[in-house]
């Protein structure tokens, strides 16, 4: 027995098409052309009265005839597979971001919780104008909020908050010895 949408031969016995998914249930003797109406062979890709192709989509109906009723046309739609259950709502975790830390670096170098939250550019900038004090304070309040904020959204920077402080922590350490290399040549220490 052949398949009547795609044309390959069926195991006997088989109820579904292996290619194509198509269920056998149904004596199909004739399928009916799409342009014209007309009985025709199941497995046939051109109509032998009008010439038309006769190509279905995989979910296309296919309109068949059974062996009784050779004459009227039946059509038999193809299944319908529902649509997949939409992914149930994830729970939000409290995440691994930890505001203290954050507080402790922004006290020990300024702009580094910044850094530590995953915001390094924020970070320089706090460390450059720190010296006015008012960034200063301010880098310790938005490093413990922000921190709070990625903390109750369940979200991390990961490895990579270390990786801006430790960067933050050498961008430190290289101005205050362009400061001292500076105040050297000028004089002031000697």
């Amino acid at each position: 027995m052949r398949c009547g949408r795609c044309g390959v031969e069926a195991s006997p016995g088989a109820r579904f098409c292996a290619k194509c998914g198509f269920d056998f249930g149904i004596d199909l003797v004739a399928a009916v052309c799409r342009k014209c109406s007309r009985p025709m062979p199941g497995n046939s890709t051109y109509c032998a009265h009008c010439g038309a192709k006769q190509v279905l989509a995989p979910n296309d109906p296919l309109t068949v005839v059974p062996a009784e009723d050779a004459p009227k046309a039946a059509v038999r739609p193809a299944p319908r597979r529902e649509p997949p259950p939409p992914p149930a709502a994830e729970e939000v975790r409290p995440g691994g971001q930890s505001p203290f830390l954050a507080l402790l670096f922004a006290l020990l170098v300024p702009g580094a919780g910044q850094s530590y939250n995953g915001q390094p550019v924020k970070g320089f900038f706090l460390f450059f104008f720190s010296f006015l004090g008012l960034p200063y304070l301010y880098s310790l309040y938005d490093a413990y909020s922000s921190a709070a904020k990625l903390k109750a959204h369940g979200m991390s920077t990961g490895c990579s908050g270390f990786m801006w402080v430790g960067l933050q922590t050498w961008l430190v350490f290289n101005v205050l010895l362009l400061v001292a290399i500076g105040l050297t040549l000028s004089g002031v220490l000697s």
